[in-house]
């Protein structure tokens, strides 16, 4: 209990001296459990740094960064130009002669087709235009046909059965299996070489061979064909007429090919060789010593003039500036670097120092508390680290800021959220080597998360925060960049800062989504119950409440009495009156183990206690506490409630029963005072504000429903003299409720019961009674 910063029991005779102020710090760092909170922050501190690129310096540059003065490089180094090297990869790949496979089956498909339609000429007895369609060229005319069919008829009937004609055509067709046929070339003229390819054989892959395109093109054969059956056939001395016959074998055969092309394509052992061919070409680097403007092509620059003052960085130029960037990391020495990782630590000693401080002297359950500052402190560490990894590819580093503040807005304070939330934004933004600019824009969106989620009553309501911080992010990122000199007009096309202020929003508004879909999550690690959950524990309809509305009314309509007068008490004193509302539907639930031992139930007259000892009966009543826990916990209500269950009678006495106690052992005759242990509730006290208010509303709502006439004045009087009782039993001592409030809750009590115990106006029917 705090009263105005002195204890309400202070010892008037004490003369110890005070402790000076190092014996005092001597003391302090004694106590063990500071170490290990000391030793988690060491541990956070350390995955700070791993997590942040250690000993390495921040990459200052963003895409659209605009650079307010020329950069230069700082050190000497070389720059891989993708462009150049590409290009000449391209060259080495397009001279690249491509794998064919060859398939010459087909063309013994060709050629015994060929014999074929020759024994059928043979067989006919006069002229078959129809079987001589395929032999003739298109170039004849109608009345040559037939007579140029009669003289190529004769010239087979020189070989009746066709072997020297057989063989003038293996002979022949020889080379064309060896090289294969195409229609026309498979790959893309920029795969490789469109003059020559290599081919292989399925008996042979290995052997590659190299032949001219226009040895295998089939619209370039004709004439090989022709020119080859001419040789074979005039070597067999058997025909008068070969350069008739070799020129028909040639077309029949020509005007077949087509359909029987013999060379494939073989994509995956061309880009086999094609990568091997990029790899073997050298990379193309381009040098830079220190001053040197910084242009990403020289041969490609288009009238840039390197990296200047005013213009917005593109990818090309954060590509040579990161170049640059390892150069300048890699020639620090480790002297250098170590002093680097001080400043690191020095920055987070300072920040933690900082938070640490604010916690012991305003959020000190949060330091006590040994689970919830490990999540706290796990918390800050993490966010940090994921906005340091997504700032490299995405740049979103906004959102696991916007979500960290919001999420301990909702599990604790906005207060707590804002100044862990701006410290985040502080080490994120030196982490990243960004601007005065950019942690404006991250404080911005955590303040606004932080105040707007200090109430969250339905899921939309996160929506519309997701809203509200974009457009607040949004206005923000574009006044920190006018007056950064970021917002300028590039190409007269677009605002360079609206992209990047709109990109901010959109960020802070996914955060706000984000936020909606992990609610659930987030109020079972941290153990918190939001307005949204509170009104669902509310529902009437749960198990818990219907039973009670059975098995125990007289129970269920004192706590929905207690629940509304402490909802107004905790309101008016600033603790979570909806907590305190939800949590006294509950606070009595252990009553329906044994209802009809409590008199609020007792409807039929009969008093079940009148059978048992004060002792026994006191047992009865303690137990409903421990009963009301172990339900609460079969039915998985929240921490916080089941918390208000055991603290809501403290370490309070059964008064009726042990007053019932000392009649009896008077009665008998003994002399030994009753055991008031017997006769406690186990506690433990209240420990927050909102348990304070239960206490104090079941006690005052259960007093009253014993006056007989509550009048106003009586009712006051009441509720003084059970605050009073309470305040002296040293209940409220492990709570922070200061006097002051305690006050408060007085007030809104008795206003409350007044307003509940009104006096009513009599009728004239009612006049009599």
């Amino acid at each position: 209990m705090v009263a105005n910063g002195s204890s309400p029991k202070s010892n008037r005779f004490s003369f110890a001296l005070p402790k000076s102020r190092i014996s005092k710090f001597v003391v302090f760092f004694r106590r063990g459990e500071i170490w290990s909170r000391i030793l988690v922050c060491l541990t956070a501190m350390l995955v700070i740094w791993f997590g942040t690129g250690a000993m390495k310096p921040p990459f200052p540059y963003r895409t659209r960064f605009v650079p307010q003065r020329e950069v230069v490089a700082r050190v000497a180094f070389e720059f891989h130009d993708k462009a150049a090297t590409a290009e000449q990869q391209g060259i080495a790949v397009s001279k690249m002669r491509c794998i064919y496979r060859n398939d010459p089956a087909k063309l013994d498909i060709v050629t015994n087709g060929l014999i074929e339609k020759l024994y059928e000429v043979l067989s006919e007895d006069g002229y078959n235009a129809k079987l001589w369609s395929s032999f003739f060229a298109k170039s004849e005319q109608e009345e040559e046909i037939e007579p140029v069919f009669a003289t190529f008829r004769a010239e087979l009937e020189r070989d009746p059965r066709l072997d020297k004609i057989k063989k003038s055509i293996n002979e022949s067709m020889k080379l064309f299996r060896r090289r294969g046929v195409l229609q026309s070339l498979q790959h893309e003229v920029f795969q490789g070489s469109n003059t020559t390819i290599l081919v292989y054989g399925d008996d042979d892959p290995e052997n590659l061979q190299v032949f001219e395109v226009s040895d295998v093109r089939i619209l370039e054969l004709f004439l090989p064909l022709r020119d080859s059956f001419h040789d074979q056939l005039q070597q067999q001395d058997a025909f008068e007429n070969v350069d008739l016959l070799a020129d028909r074998i040639a077309r029949w055969i020509f005007e077949q090919l087509p359909n029987h092309q013999t060379l494939i394509f073989d994509k995956e052992r061309t880009e086999q060789k094609r990568a091997k061919i990029r790899d073997e070409v050298s990379v193309v680097l381009r040098p830079y010593v220190p001053g040197d403007r910084m242009v990403y092509d020289l041969e490609r620059a288009e009238g840039r003039q390197g990296i200047i003052a005013g213009k917005p960085l593109v990818n090309s130029d954060i590509e040579i500036l990161m170049a640059e960037h390892e150069a300048y990391c890699n020639q620090l020495t480790t002297f250098e670097k170590l002093i680097y990782s001080l400043a690191d630590f020095g920055l987070y000693l300072a920040v933690f120092l900082l938070c640490g401080a604010y916690m012991y002297f305003r959020q000190r359950d949060l330091i006590r508390d040994f689970g919830k500052f490990c999540l706290v402190v796990f918390s800050f560490a993490t966010t940090i680290v994921l906005a340091w990894w997504i700032d490299d590819s995405w740049r979103a580093e906004i959102v696991p800021i916007a979500v960290f503040a919001m999420v301990i807005s909702i599990a604790y304070r906005h207060e707590v959220a804002l100044i862990l939330g701006a410290c985040v934004s502080l080490v994120v933004t030196y982490s990243l080597g960004l601007g005065l600019t950019d942690f404006v824009v991250f404080v911005s969106a955590v303040t606004t998360g932080s105040f707007l989620c200090n109430d969250i009553s339905s899921r939309t309501r996160l929506v519309y925060v997701g809203i509200f911080m974009a457009l607040i992010t949004f206005a923000t990122a574009m006044g920190s960049g006018v007056l950064g000199g970021q917002a300028i007009i590039w190409e007269n096309v677009v605002a360079n800062q609206l992209l990047i202020a709109a990109w901010y929003g959109f960020c802070a508004f996914l955060s706000g989504l984000l936020i909606t879909v992990f609610l659930p999550f987030v109020e079972l690690l941290f153990d918190v119950q939001t307005d949204l959950s509170l009104l669902e524990w509310s529902d009437p309809s749960h198990e818990l409440l219907h039973k009670m509305i059975q098995r125990a009314p007289g129970t269920y309509n004192h706590s929905i009495n207690v629940a509304s007068i402490a909802e107004t008490a905790a309101d008016e004193i600033g603790a979570n009156g909806l907590l305190c509302r939800v949590s006294a539907y509950y606070h009595d639930i252990g009553k329906l183990i044994k209802p009809e031992y409590f008199v609020e139930n007792q409807t039929s007259g009969e008093n079940k206690h009148d059978s048992l000892v004060p002792a026994m009966s006191a047992l009865v009543i303690i137990a409903h506490v421990k009963d009301g826990v172990e339900l609460a916990k079969k039915h998985r209500l929240p921490k916080s409630m089941i918390d208000m269950i055991k603290q809501h009678h403290g370490t309070t006495r059964v008064e009726y029963f042990y007053s019932q106690a000392g009649k009896e052992a008077e009665a008998n005759g003994e002399k030994e005072e009753v055991d008031e242990a017997n006769f406690l509730y186990p506690g433990p006290k209240p420990q927050t504000k909102e348990a304070c208010v239960m206490m104090l509303a079941d006690s005052v709502e259960s007093a009253c429903r014993s006056l007989t006439e509550p009048a106003p004045a009586r009712i006051e009087t009441l509720v003084k003299e059970i605050s009073s009782r309470k305040l002296n039993d040293d209940q409220f001592s492990e709570s922070p409720l200061t006097l002051r409030e305690l006050h408060l809750i007085e007030q809104s009590l008795i206003k409350s019961l007044i307003s509940v115990y009104h006096s009513r106006v009599k009728y004239p029917e009612q006049q009599g009674e």
